[in-house]
């Protein structure tokens, strides 16, 4: 459950992170700052803002799209070795999402202090990544602990624990016993409860 929950919230940061560098770009054509005489767009440190944005960008994308592959290979596996690895997908995912905030910000330097208006649309985007990235499944410092736990071995703490949810699904087997079960409770509270009026009668 975990990890599907990391990669369907990070899909909005990442469509945030590739809009602003495609906002950037755009911007930095038609751009100059009052005083210079040169375009934003032949200036070296706007050029670098903007191919490192757009490198974090790709980056979390192909982290992302690998950690969606591998979740569905992790299904597979029993316990105890499913539980390490999503802990690992959930970290990954993390890093990802923090690569698609320090893109938007990037872009948000190189693109001049107008931005910053309440109405232009790379200020909604740095907002909107930045309350994403309060996520308590994107806290680096609790998901970076639980994979350091997890590679040295140990159990996450009952803190930990208790600040997310580390249960895994139940497999496709189990859910069926489960049903199954629930159905032979209910036939034989039907029978009792015939047995008695019977009895009363």
């Amino acid at each position: 459950m975990l990890p599907n929950l990391c990669m369907t919230a990070s899909i909005p940061a990442l469509g945030a992170a590739r809009e602003a560098v495609n906002q950037l770009r755009q911007r930095l054509e038609v751009h100059g700052k009052k005083g210079g005489r040169e375009s934003s767009i032949e200036k070296p440190a706007a050029q670098m803002r903007l191919a490192r944005a757009d490198l974090l960008a790709r980056a979390a994308e192909r982290t992302i799209r690998a950690c969606a592959r591998e979740n569905l290979a992790i299904g597979a596996l029993d316990e105890p070795e499913q539980t390490p690895e999503r802990i690992r997908l959930r970290a990954e995912i993390a890093i990802a999402v923090q690569q698609c905030v320090e893109a938007v910000r990037t872009c948000c330097e190189a693109a001049g202090s107008s931005i910053h208006m309440l109405n232009h649309p790379m200020n909604r985007l740095l907002r909107d990544v930045q309350v994403m990235q309060s996520h308590v499944v994107y806290d680096l410092d609790l998901a970076t602990e639980l994979h350091g736990r997890a590679l040295l071995g140990l159990p996450p703490t009952p803190r930990l624990r208790d600040r997310i949810n580390l249960c895994p699904r139940p497999r496709q087997g189990q859910r069926n016993k489960d049903r199954g079960q629930r159905e032979d409770n209910r036939r034989s509270q039907r029978e009792r409860t015939s047995d008695q009026r019977g009895i009363a009668e």
